[in-house]
């Protein structure tokens, strides 16, 4: 495993990043390392989401549940 994967987050598209990121992950929305975007399509989704993956990000496509990917850096205080 590379140290990126250990250290940064990608997961499955999602309908509502923000509440995944900074509710469900816990990540600082002040001072978080963290971004996400919105696809225009599930297409567009998966395929950044397996770019991401494939720079080291954790995260499969299982699941598609909207369009917004989204990535944050890992730390002790985020909930993976």
């Amino acid at each position: 495993m590379s140290p990126r994967a250990r250290f940064t987050d990608s997961t499955p598209v999602a309908p509502d990043a923000r509440k995944r990121l900074f509710t469900d992950h816990h990540v600082p929305e002040v001072g978080g390392m963290w971004i996400f975007r919105t696809c225009p399509n599930a297409v567009a989704a998966h395929t950044v989401l397996r770019q991401l993956v494939g720079l080291g990000c954790d995260g499969d496509d299982a699941t598609v549940l909207g369009l917004q990917v989204y990535a944050y850096l890992k730390t002790p205080s985020t909930a993976p």
